[in-house]
C-alpha cells in the first residue's frame, strides 16, 4: 500500500476538542499506519504496546521533532534509543552488519523517519483538500523523565521492537480547534 493511501477504507469522524483528546482507537489506527509505514521505509519491525505496559529505554535516548500547521497546529515527537535509530538507518541504507552507523547518520536517518510519519499521518486525520505545512525535522536528546512523561500521555503511541522501544507523540498543545477524520 502507497503511503499516501488513507490507513481506512471508511471515513470516520472523530472529536479532538475536549481538551485535545484522542480516542483510544484512533491512537491505535495511528500506531498500526506507523507500523506500516516503518516496515515500509526501513524494514523496521514493531508491534504496539500492550496497555500499561512499562517501557523501558536505554540511557542514550533521543527525539526528532517536527512542527506543523494547517488546519490544526502542534507537533510529532518520536523518541527511542540511539540503538534504534542506529537500526534505522542502517536499514534506510542498506548498510552490511560490518558497516557502522554514524551518530549524525542515526541522526539524519531518525529525522527523516519523522518527516515521513508526519507527511503520511496529518494529511490523513486533518488533510482533506486543505495544506498543512511541516517544519524541518530537528533531532534532540531526550532525559528518562521526558520519556516517562511522553510515554504517559494519551496521545502517544507506544510500539516495541527487538532494537528498543519507540514512542510518537502527537503534540496538541497549540490547540485542535477542528476535527480529524481517519
Amino acid at each position: 500500500m502507497p503511503y499516501s493511501q488513507p490507513f481506512l477504507n471508511q471515513k470516520t469522524e472523530i472529536s479532538v476538542m475536549t481538551e485535545y483528546s484522542i480516542s483510544p482507537r484512533v491512537m491505535s489506527s495511528l500506531g498500526d499506519r506507523i507500523i506500516t509505514i516503518l516496515e515500509k521505509m526501513a524494514f523496521f519491525i514493531a508491534d504496539e504496546a500492550l496497555p500499561g505496559e512499562k517501557m523501558e529505554c536505554a540511557d542514550d535516548i533521543a527525539r526528532a521533532i517536527v512542527s506543523f500547521k494547517g488546519p490544526v497546529r502542534g507537533k510529532i515527537q518520536l523518541c527511542a534509543s540511539m540503538n534504534v535509530c542506529s537500526a534505522l538507518a542502517a536499514n534506510i541504507l542498506g548498510l552490511m552488519e560490518n558497516e557502522t552507523v554514524t551518530h549524525d547518520r542515526a541522526a539524519d536517518a531518525f529525522m527523516e523517519v519523522v518527516n515521513v510519519l508526519a507527511g503520511n499521518i496529518l494529511p490523513e486525520l486533518w488533510g482533506g483538500t486543505e495544506i498543512i505545512n511541516i517544519t524541518t525535522p530537528v533531532f534532540f536528546p531526550m532525559t528518562r523523565t521526558e520519556w516517562r512523561e511522553i510515554e504517559q500521555s494519551p496521545w502517544c503511541v507506544r510500539l516495541n521492537s527487538v532494537d528498543g522501544p519507540i514512542l510518537l507523540f502527537l503534540d496538541l498543545g497549540n490547540g485542535a480547534e477542528k476535527e480529524a477524520s481517519l
